[in-house]
Parts: structure tokens; sequence; C-alpha cells
């Protein structure tokens, strides 16, 4: 049973992290782009770690992996703000279809 729901995990946790790559690639702005990255990658491998925990039942590596998931909570977020304020500073353009941009005043 154990097994079934970490493939379950560890399947959908792929699917995620493939989304993620695919969208870095087809969408046409910085800023969708780093959006795919940040969510759909850190939802992705969040999956994959707890399929590992599942599976291992090793509670130093349980651990690890829950101090390496809160890093990446936390640090994820940020870079992709820090990335998006950037690419606004040096003035990289939107997509032609963005119809709302919040920071145009400043």
């Amino acid at each position: 049973m154990i097994e079934t729901f970490s493939a379950i995990l560890l399947i959908a946790g792929s699917i995620f992290t493939l989304i993620a790559a695919i969208g870095i690639i087809r969408f046409p702005d910085i800023y969708m782009r780093k959006s795919a990255s940040a969510k759909a990658s850190t939802f992705g491998v969040s999956l994959i770690a707890l399929s590992v925990i599942l599976i291992n039942l090793n509670l130093i590596i349980a651990i690890k992996l829950l101090a390496i998931l809160f890093l990446l909570f936390l640090t994820i977020p940020i870079g992709s703000q820090v990335l998006a304020r950037a690419a606004i500073k040096m003035k990289v353009k939107f997509w032609d279809n963005t119809k709302i941009n919040q920071l145009e005043d400043k």
C-alpha cells in the first residue's frame, strides 16, 4: 500500500516537474517562465521528496528531506521575485498580450 502511494506521488511529482520544464521552454516572456519554474517545479520536487520519505521510512532521511523542502519553500519564491524585479529594472518587455502591469508607474 505504501509503495503504491509512493509511486503515485513520484509519478505526480515527475509530471509537475515536466510541466515546469515545458513551461520554461514554451512561455513567451521571462515573467511567465519564472512563474512556471517557481510554482510547478517546487510542487513537483515536494511530491518527489514526500515519495522518498514514504518509501524509506527512516527518521534521519525524513528530517533531512523536510529541511530541504523548508529551504526550497523559503528560497524559491524569493529568488523568483528577485528575478522578476531585475527583469523589470532592466526593462525587459512584457508579452504583447499582457494587459495588466501593476508596476508600470514605479
